[in-house]
């Protein structure tokens, strides 16, 4: 299983304050997500082009194996086209610019 926290990111304002979910949501497909902070900019649709700041780790241990800050380069797509894992895909739906979210991903909806 993977975690990633994802920070979507764009142009315009970013949302100054900060608003925290009590626990995790769970998808019928068994992804996890937790919104750490809620944005206020444009809202992540299937279809949409995004850019994304992400750290990636396994669940096991929290090793991490990817992050796109260090690496000094954000990570775009388009969300639901099959260009990342299924997780992300899914995962993504929802976040407003300006969001952080943490993904929780099976293996079923990783690689």
């Amino acid at each position: 299983d993977l975690m990633f926290e994802v920070e979507l990111v764009g142009y315009g304002t970013r949302y100054d304050g900060e608003k925290e979910s009590v626990g995790w949501n769970k998808s019928p497909t068994g992804l996890r997500m937790h919104d750490v902070k809620v944005g206020e900019g444009a809202e992540a649709r299937p279809g949409a082009r995004v850019t994304v700041h992400y750290v990636g780790r396994l669940a096991k241990g929290g090793k991490e194996f990817d992050n796109s800050r260090k690496n000094k380069r954000a990570f775009e797509l388009t969300l639901g086209m099959g260009e990342v894992i299924a997780g992300w895909d899914e995962g993504l739906v929802g976040m407003k610019v300006g969001g952080v979210r943490k993904l929780f991903i099976p293996w079923a909806l990783a690689y």
